[in-house]
């Protein structure tokens, strides 16, 4: 079964009329920007000086594909507290 990819309403065939790409092709360029590393100020950043979208469309791409991908600057905070990694912090002793 494929796995289902946190994207917004929006269809493909609505994204494609207002900013030229669907869905599939947003992620696979900001994959390819390096937006997996990036702040969303960056992937914003990075929307505003490459391609020709309005501010909305700008911060709707940014926080889809940040949904999508599941970047978030907590992720590896999760990640180790599954592991084990970090402690848990004990409640204060009055």
């Amino acid at each position: 079964m494929k796995k289902r990819q946190n994207l917004p309403t929006f269809s493909d065939h609505a994204v494609h009329a207002k900013t030229g790409m669907t869905w599939a092709e947003w992620l696979k360029a900001l994959d390819a920007a390096g937006a997996r590393r990036m702040s969303h100020k960056a992937i914003v950043a990075h929307l505003r000086s490459r391609y020709l979208l309005t501010r909305w469309w700008q911060q709707t791409i940014a926080m889809s594909y940040e949904t999508a991908r599941l970047v978030s600057k907590q992720a590896p905070v999760r990640r180790a507290a599954r592991r084990g990694r970090i402690a848990k912090a004990s409640p204060k002793k009055r």
